[in-house]
């Protein structure tokens, strides 16, 4: 018998939870990317964070 927090946790539930995350992720690494291109040199974690 299946307890009642496994029925409301469906494999549904956790991945949709977990896709904006990842989506986000995705925007700010381009972010990045863009900024490294736009620059043209290397860059300390301090000034890319700003």
């Amino acid at each position: 018998m299946r307890s009642t927090n496994e029925e409301e946790q469906s494999p549904e539930a956790e991945s949709g939870a977990r896709g904006p995350r990842g989506i986000q992720s995705v925007e700010v690494g381009g972010q990045l990317l863009k900024v490294l291109a736009h620059t043209g040199r290397r860059m300390a974690l301090k000034d890319l964070a700003r």
